[in-house]
């Protein structure tokens, strides 16, 4: 399958791909859960002015094959001894809409998720860690972040970018 893969990241772009993606579902997709659904997604990002959408598309000559509806929101996070605030350090969380991502019925399920996968961690993606609310176990998506050879050169579950944001707290 000769993909090609594309990321909306503002709202204006996200309108202008909003007819694609209802007719994508409606036609197209084998599974969409209620968080997924394209309306659900652009009311989210629109009531919330901390988040901004970080949607993949992955299409090929039939047509759609993959939507991976994301959006990353900026957060403080206070270290408390007791009362007291002594530092704080921000992150951008990539959040995952849904517990996997939204695939045309018979597309390849594993190679759409590396696709995606491999998409979300690319130079210029500005987010600090994803949170993946109800992965289901096993799934493509879960094999894609335990498989060794997958993890090389792109995501992984490492502590160790974690701990050096955290080393690089700001005092207040």
């Amino acid at each position: 399958m000769s993909a090609t893969t594309s990321v909306i990241r503002s709202l204006a772009e996200l309108d202008a791909f909003l007819p694609r993606w209802q007719e994508f579902i409606r036609t197209r997709a084998g599974r969409c859960r209620f968080h997924q659904d394209p309306v659900v997604v652009c009311l989210s990002l629109r009531h919330d002015p901390s988040s901004s959408p970080c949607v993949v598309v992955v299409e090929s000559d039939a047509g759609i094959q993959c939507v991976a509806p994301c959006s990353c929101r900026e957060r403080s996070y206070p270290l408390r001894l007791g009362l007291v605030q002594v530092a704080a350090s921000r992150a951008r969380i990539l959040k995952i809409h849904g517990d996997t991502f939204v695939h045309a019925t018979g597309a390849d399920v594993r190679a759409n998720t590396r696709i995606v996968l491999d998409a979300l961690a690319s130079p210029g993606m500005d987010w600090d860690f994803m949170l993946l609310e109800n992965l289901p176990v096993p799934s493509p998506m879960w094999d894609h972040f335990h498989d060794v050879g997958a993890c090389v050169g792109t995501l992984s579950m490492d502590v160790l970018p974690t701990l050096a944001k955290l080393a690089g707290a700001e005092l207040p």
